[in-house]
């Protein structure tokens, strides 16, 4: 269970995803992503539960934290669908999602429309963290969730500020990766 990312260190969070970016778990994500498909965010959360809800014991996350889109992306949006597929695991698994401690100040280039090599140059510095809040300092162990990963650099960078900030990644969570 799980897969090794190879751009994370040796102690880094383990990925869990139910799927590989391939086929037509690609066409759905696309359309997931890109075109206001959100419906099949609760059966990739009941599956990603299906799979990986046993680990939950020796992880003991405190909440969710779904990788955040820049304000102006997530309006042309509509929604933010690493969020709604946090919130689709919250309620299969009973934890809470904080969408307030991650936020992305930057807004680059989509890194779907990079190559591998460019993707980690164009995330960094994007993220900034909040933790002016008693429960954010008190929380230690979280989850972030994507909805895919597919070079491993937009999570790296997140869990370098939260990590920065004080608050432990113990795993990453996403319906598809392409590593």
């Amino acid at each position: 269970k799980g897969v090794a990312c190879p751009g994370c260190e040796k102690r880094g969070p383990v990925l869990l995803s139910v799927a590989d970016y391939s086929g037509p778990v690609r066409e759905i994500i696309v359309n997931y992503k890109f075109h206001g498909v959100t419906a099949p965010s609760g059966l990739f959360a009941a599956w990603w539960s299906d799979q990986y809800s046993d680990m939950l014991t020796d992880l003991a996350p405190d909440f969710l934290l779904p990788i955040p889109l820049h304000p102006d992306r997530e309006y042309s949006r509509g929604y933010n669908q690493a969020e709604v597929f946090a919130q689709a695991l919250s309620e299969t698994l009973d934890l809470p999602v904080r969408d307030d401690l991650l936020v992305r100040i930057r807004r680059r280039k989509l890194q779907s429309r990079l190559r591998r090599s460019e993707r980690a140059r164009n995330i960094r510095g994007v993220f900034a963290c909040d933790v002016s809040d008693d429960a954010a300092r008190e929380a230690e162990r979280v989850i972030i969730v994507d909805d895919v990963v597919t070079s491993g650099a937009t999570v790296l960078e997140a869990r370098r500020v939260l990590e920065r900030n004080g608050i432990n990644v113990v795993a990453v969570a996403s319906i598809a990766h392409g590593l």
